[in-house]
């Protein structure tokens, strides 16, 4: 199994969570909420209201 390294947040330099949902993999945040794709490495942040918005 590859080890894979540790990714953090750009905005709170904490430690991301992975998650596996289906078969497709994100890195969370908790201190912020942003969450990052591992395919594209794209980051979006659900707001209060549910909606995505890229930073």
């Amino acid at each position: 199994m590859k080890k894979e390294e540790k990714l953090y947040c750009d905005f709170c330099s904490i430690e991301l969570k992975r998650q596996l949902i289906g078969s497709n993999v994100f890195y969370y945040c908790k201190e912020c909420g942003r969450i990052t794709s591992a395919k594209d490495l794209v980051t979006f942040k659900i707001n209060d209201d549910g909606a995505q918005a890229c930073v």
